[in-house]
C-alpha cells in the first residue's frame, strides 16, 4: 500500500494531493462538533416494568399483576434474568438481556407481549410501564448549595423555583433531582370526634376542598356588540382562607369553619430525598445527562446559568463535575501529543535523519486526524480515549519502522516496500477474534485501540507518500551547527549506551550459554515460575488509576424507611471522613437506597487495598448492603450474595435464616444480613356483608374511609409564591397511635348516622410477607455474607458450607457473583491458551521465518515472563491497561519476530528508550498508557534477549557439530 501510494503520487501529484486535502478541510469544519468521552461506557441492557396498582396488597399484585406479565415476557428471547419485586399498589420487573441487544426493539416487543393480557388485569390497573433502567448510574455533577438566613426547607423550595427547571431544560440533561430539607405540604388534621359532631366526614373535607378550590369559566356575554368572558375565580390565594373556609352551618345558623374541626399547618412530606456534603445535611441538585449527550458542553451550560440566576445570601458551590477529569484528560492528550513531537524530533536530529522528512511525517499525523475525525462524524460516535491511545501508538511505531529508511531527502522509491506491513494489520484484526474470549470490557477497549492503531498506520501509510512527493523538494532545510551539537551530543550518549549494554548483554549470554544445561534449565524453571503466577492471578476490568473519585451504594431491604436509611448511612458517612485519603464525601439518601460519591486526596489510588481500609474503618452497615462501582468487576468481592430459590415463602424465610445464624458464627465471617425485610403482623379486616348491608357502607366506602384517615388524601394545590403545595387530609396522629383506638373509629354511613368499624368487620392479625420477589419466575430470597478479607479460599470455604445445606426437594441456592469468578477464571485460561494459539494461527497462515517449536517458544516465553515481571512489581490484580498492554503485544511482537535479529533489537531500543521520558513526564490523567506502553516495553526487550540467545544456541550448536 505504502509503495502503490508512492507511485501514484509521483504520476498524479496534484490529483493525490487533492484526495489529501478534501478530507482535511471537513475535518476542519467537523472539529468542533466533536465530543469526546473517556471510555465509551457500554449500556446496560436492562428493561424494567412498572404497574401502579393503587390499593392491592402484596400477595394480590404477585398473583394478579405480576406472575401474568412474567409467563407472557417469558417467550421473548434473549433475557439473560429476570427479577421482580411485588408490594402494596406496585409491581417492579427488572430484565437483563445478553449483551449488545437491541433494547429499542425489545421494549417494544415487551410492550405487544403485555398488551396482550391486558384483558385479564382489573379495570383498576393502569397499563404497565415499560422503560431502560441501569442500576449503577450516578449523576455527572452534583450542585450544593447553602444559605446562613434561610432554612433547610426554604432553601430547598428556593433551589426547586429558582435553578431545577431551568437545569432540566438544558440540552443534553436527562434528569434533575432535588434533595436535602423536605417538600413542604399543608396538612388538614382533622379531630375524628369533632368531624362526627357535626355529621362530617373526611371524604366531605376533601369535597369541600375539590369543589371551592377553583377556578371556572361560565361562558360569554354580549355588551354593545363587545364580548366579554365570565370567569369564577375562587383559587386559595392566603393561608389565611384555607384555616377560615367555612365547612357547615350548625343547628343554631353559626358557622363551622375549618379550624374548628383541624388542625391546619405547613408539614414535611413523607417521601423525601436527603442530601449531605461531609456528613453535614445541605441542599443539592443531582444532575444525570444522556448517554449521547456532550459532559462538557452539559457542564459549561450549567454553569452559566448558576452564574447568571446567582442570588444574593445564596452560596452555590459544584461539589462534583466529571467534566472536570475529561478537561484535565483533554490537556493531557495535547500534552502527550507535544512530548512525543519534541521527542520524536530529537530523536531525528540524534539519526541524522532529514528533517524534512520530520517535518512531512508531522504533516501527516496532522492530516490523518483530520481524516479520523470526519470518520468518527459519518459513523456519530464519540472520540474514545482507548482510540487515541492506539493513534499515539501507531504514530510511534509507524515512525520508527517506516521513516529508519528516509536517511535522506533525495531517496524517491522507498525500500520499505520488502516489509510486509499489510500482514501487520492482518496479525491485529484477527487478534481480535481471540480476544472476544474475555470480557465485553476487555474486547471493546481492545478493539477500539486495535483498530485506530490499524486505521492510524494505513492513513500515515497512504498520506505520507503524497505529501513527500509534492513538497519534499520545496522543504529545503540545511544542518546548521544545533543540530550538528545535539546530533554529536546524543551520538555520544548513544555510542555509550549501547556499548554499555551490548557488554552487559555479551556477559549474561556468556554466562547462559556457558552450560548447554543452563538455556533449558532456565527457560522450564521461569515458565513454571510464571504459570504459577498466571493460575492465581486476579484481574480487574476497569481504571482505577486515572479516577480519582469513587462511587459507592448503600442498599438495604425493600421497605427501609427513609429514618432508617438515613442513619445508618450518616454513620457511615462520619466513618468515611475520617479515612486516610478520603477529601470529600457526597451522599444522596432515598427510602432504601444511598449513593455515596467520595472524592479522594491527590495521589490517592481507589486500588483494592484502599478499598479494603475503608470497609475495615467503617465497620458494620447492620443490615445494610455496601459496595463500591468497581466491585461489580472484581473477584476480590468481600460480600458474597446467595439466592434461596423456591416456591413456599414461609419455608424460604426459615432457610435464610437457619443459612445466616449458621454464617454468623463462622469464622472469618464478620456478619451476614438478609436482603429482605421478614414478614409482618398485618390488621385484616373481614367483613360481615349483612352488618354491612343493614348499616349502609359498602366495601368501597369503608376502603376509601381508612385509606383518608391512615394515608390521607391529596385534596387540592395552594399556589403559595409560585410553588404549587399539597393539600392533604387525614386524620390526626391520635386517632392513628395504635389498633385500638383504630377499632373505635366511627365511619359516616349513607344516611348521615356514624358506624363503629368494629359492628362492621371482624379483626384478626396474620403474619404476612411485605413484599414478594422473584427470580427466573421463581420466588427467591437472598441473604449476604461479609468477609473479613478477600481470601479465594475463604470464598470458596464460604460456599460449600452454604451449599451443602440440606434443602428441600425443587429448592436450590444459587451464587450472585459467579458470573464475576466465571470472568476471572476465563481470564487466566486466555492469558494461558492465548500465546500457543496466536502463535500457530500466525505460522500456518502468515508463516515464519523461524521453526515452529522455536517461534512459539520466543513469544511464548517471553509473554509468560512479561506477566510474572508485572505480577512481581505490581502487587495486586492485573487492571484493564495492563491487560490491554498484553493482549497486545504479543501479535506486534510476533510480527517483528519474523523479522531479522537486528530490527528487532532496533525496536526494543526504541521502546526502552521511549520508556523513560514517559515515566518523567506523562500526566497522571494519563498513565493507563503508561502501563499499556510499559507492558509493550518489556515484551520487545525480553523478546529480543530471548532471540539474541536463542541465536547464540544456535551457533553453540553448529560449533559442536563441526567439531564432531
Amino acid at each position: 500500500m505504502f509503495h502503490k501510494s508512492f507511485e501514484f503520487s509521483k504520476k498524479r501529484p496534484i490529483l493525490s494531493l487533492m484526495f489529501v486535502l478534501v478530507p482535511v478541510l471537513f475535518g476542519i469544519l467537523s472539529i468542533e462538533k466533536m465530543s469526546f468521552v473517556r471510555f465509551d461506557k457500554a449500556v446496560f441492557p436492562g428493561i424494567a416494568i412498572r404497574t401502579v396498582a393503587t390499593g392491592f396488597d402484596a400477595s394480590r399484585v404477585e398473583k394478579e399483576i405480576t406472575l401474568p406479565i412474567e409467563r407472557s415476557i417469558a417467550q421473548v428471547g434473549g433475557i439473560q434474568k429476570m427479577t421482580s419485586v411485588s408490594e402494596d399498589g406496585l409491581s417492579v420487573i427488572q430484565l437483563r438481556l445478553e449483551t449488545n441487544s437491541d433494547l429499542k426493539l425489545k421494549a417494544l416487543e415487551l410492550r405487544e407481549k403485555i398488551d396482550g393480557i391486558l384483558s385479564i388485569f382489573p379495570m383498576e390497573i393502569h397499563k404497565p410501564q415499560v422503560y431502560r433502567y441501569d442500576p449503577t448510574t450516578s449523576p455527572v455533577m452534583v450542585v450544593t448549595f447553602s444559605s446562613d438566613h434561610l432554612t433547610q426547607d426554604e432553601l430547598r423550595e428556593l433551589v426547586e423555583k429558582s435553578f431545577q427547571q431551568r437545569i432540566d431544560s438544558v440540552e443534553g440533561v436527562s434528569q434533575v433531582i432535588s434533595a436535602g430539607g423536605s417538600i413542604r405540604e399543608i396538612m388538614i388534621a382533622c379531630d375524628s370526634e369533632e368531624l362526627e359532631t357535626y355529621s362530617l366526614s373526611l371524604r366531605d373535607i376533601v369535597n369541600q376542598f375539590q369543589d371551592r378550590n377553583r377556578n371556572e369559566s361560565l361562558g360569554k356575554i354580549k355588551v354593545s356588540n363587545e364580548s366579554f368572558p365570565l370567569v369564577l375565580r375562587n383559587k386559595f390565594r392566603q393561608m389565611i382562607e384555607i384555616t377560615d373556609m367555612p365547612i357547615k352551618v350548625d343547628s343554631q345558623g353559626r358557622v363551622v369553619s375549618l379550624n374548628n374541626l383541624a388542625k391546619v399547618s405547613y408539614s414535611p412530606r413523607d417521601d423525601h430525598i436527603g442530601s449531605r456534603l461531609n456528613a453535614k445535611d445541605t441542599v443539592s441538585i443531582f444532575v444525570y445527562k444522556n448517554e449521547s449527550a456532550d459532559i462538557i458542553r452539559v457542564s459549561e451550560e450549567i454553569q452559566n446559568l448558576i452564574n447568571h440566576y446567582r442570588i444574593d445570601g445564596v452560596n452555590v458551590q459544584i461539589n462534583q463535575d466529571e467534566s472536570i477529569l475529561l478537561r484535565e484528560t483533554i490537556i493531557a492528550i495535547f500534552k502527550l501529543w507535544a512530548f512525543i513531537f519534541i521527542f520524536l524530533f530529537i530523536f531525528t536530529l540524534s539519526r541524522k535523519k532529514s528533517f524534512s522528512s520530520f517535518l512531512i511525517f508531522s504533516l501527516t499525523v496532522m492530516c490523518s486526524f483530520l481524516s479520523l475525525v470526519v470518520l468518527y462524524r459519518l459513523l456519530k460516535q464519540n472520540v474514545v480515549l482507548s482510540g487515541i491511545y492506539g493513534s499515539f501508538l501507531a504514530c510511534l511505531v509507524w515512525y520508527f519502522f517506516r521513516l529508519r529508511e528516509f536517511k535522506n531527502r533525495e531517496l524517491t522509491a522507498p525500500e520499505v516496500s520488502k516489509y510486509r506491513m499489510n500482514v501487520l494489520y492482518q496479525v491485529f484484526i484477527f487478534s481480535i477474534l481471540f480476544v472476544k474470549l474475555l470480557n465485553p470490557s476487555i474486547f471493546v477497549f481492545y478493539s477500539v485501540f486495535t483498530i485506530h492503531f490499524c486505521i492510524c498506520i494505513i492513513l500515515f501509510d497512504l498520506v505520507f507518500p503524497i505529501l513527500y512527493v509534492n513538497f519534499s523538494q520545496k522543504i529545503k532545510i540545511s544542518s546548521d551547527w544545533k543540530s550538528d551539537y545535539i546530533s554529536n551530543l546524543f551520538g555520544l550518549l548513544k555510542d555509550s549506551l549501547e556499548t554499555r549494554t551490548k557488554e552487559k548483554i555479551q556477559q549474561l549470554q556468556d554466562r547462559i550459554l556457558s552450560h548447554r544445561l543452563i538455556p533449558p534449565a532456565s527457560i522450564i524453571f521461569i515458565t513454571c515460575v510464571s504459570l504459577y503466577s498466571i493460575i492465581h492471578m486476579e484481574s480487574l476490568d476497569y481504571i482505577p488509576s486515572d479516577e480519582q473519585e469513587i462511587v459507592a451504594y448503600l442498599e438495604f431491604p425493600s421497605g427501609t424507611s427513609f429514618v432508617y436509611t438515613n442513619e445508618i448511612a450518616l454513620k457511615i458517612e462520619k466513618q468515611m471522613t475520617k479515612a486516610s485519603g478520603v477529601k470529600q464525601i457526597i451522599s444522596k439518601i432515598d427510602p432504601g437506597h444511598c449513593l455515596f460519591l467520595i472524592k479522594l486526596e491527590g495521589g490517592i489510588l481507589p486500588d483494592r487495598d484502599f478499598l479494603n481500609s475503608l470497609r475495615k474503618g467503617i465497620g458494620s452497615t447492620e443490615d445494610g448492603f455496601l459496595f463500591f462501582a468497581s466491585d461489580l468487576n472484581s473477584s476480590f468481592f468481600s460480600e458474597i450474595t446467595f439466592d434461596v430459590i423456591g416456591h413456599d415463602q414461609e419455608e424460604l424465610e426459615r432457610i435464610t435464616r437457619n443459612l445466616v445464624e449458621k454464617l454468623k458464627n463462622k469464622e472469618g465471617v464478620s456478619d451476614a444480613v438478609l436482603r429482605y425485610k421478614e414478614a409482618r403482623i398485618e390488621l385484616q379486616f373481614i367483613p360481615n356483608h349483612e352488618s354491612m348491608q343493614t348499616s349502609r357502607i359498602s366495601i368501597p366506602m369503608f376502603g376509601d374511609e381508612l385509606k383518608l384517615a391512615l394515608l390521607g388524601g391529596v385534596a387540592t394545590k395552594f399556589i403559595d409564591n409560585d410553588k404549587e403545595i399539597d393539600i392533604r387530609v387525614r386524620n390526626s396522629q391520635q386517632f392513628r397511635d395504635t389498633s385500638h383506638k383504630f377499632q373505635n373509629l366511627r365511619l359516616k354511613n349513607g344516611s348521615d348516622d356514624f358506624v363503629p368499624i368494629s359492628e362492621i368487620v371482624k379483626t384478626s392479625e396474620k403474619k404476612v410477607p411485605l413484599k414478594y420477589f422473584h427470580k427466573n419466575r421463581d420466588r427467591v430470597l437472598s441473604f449476604t455474607a461479609k468477609l473479613d478479607g478477600n481470601s479465594r479460599l475463604l470464598r470458596e470455604d464460604i460456599i460449600q458450607l452454604v451449599k451443602s445445606e440440606a434443602m428441600p426437594e425443587d429448592y436450590h441456592i444459587e451464587i450472585e457473583s459467579d458470573v464475576e469468578d466465571f470472568s476471572s477464571l476465563n481470564n487466566r485460561l486466555f492469558y494461558l491458551i492465548y500465546p500457543v494459539l496466536f502463535c500457530l494461527f500466525v505460522y500456518f497462515y502468515f508463516g515464519s521465518r523461524l521453526g515452529l517449536v522455536h517461534f512459539i517458544l520466543l513469544s511464548s516465553f517471553s509473554y509468560l515472563f512479561t506477566i510474572f515481571l508485572l505480577q512481581f512489581y505490581f502487587s495486586g490484580p492485573l487492571y484493564l491497561p495492563f491487560q490491554i498492554g498484553l493482549t497486545f503485544c504479543f501479535p506486534l511482537g510476533v510480527f517483528f519476530l519474523n523479522m531479522n535479529q537486528k530490527v528487532l533489537v532496533y525496536f526494543s531500543i526504541c521502546f526502552g528508550l521511549t520508556l523513560l521520558p514517559l515515566i518523567l513526564f506523562l500526566d497522571p490523567a494519563l498513565i493507563s498508557f503508561y502501563h499499556i506502553w510499559l507492558c509493550i516495553t518489556i515484551y520487545m526487550i525480553l523478546l529480543a534477549f530471548c532471540h539474541s540467545i536463542a541465536k547464540g544456541v544456535q551457533v553453540m550448536d553448529k560449533k559442536l557439530l563441526h567439531l564432531k
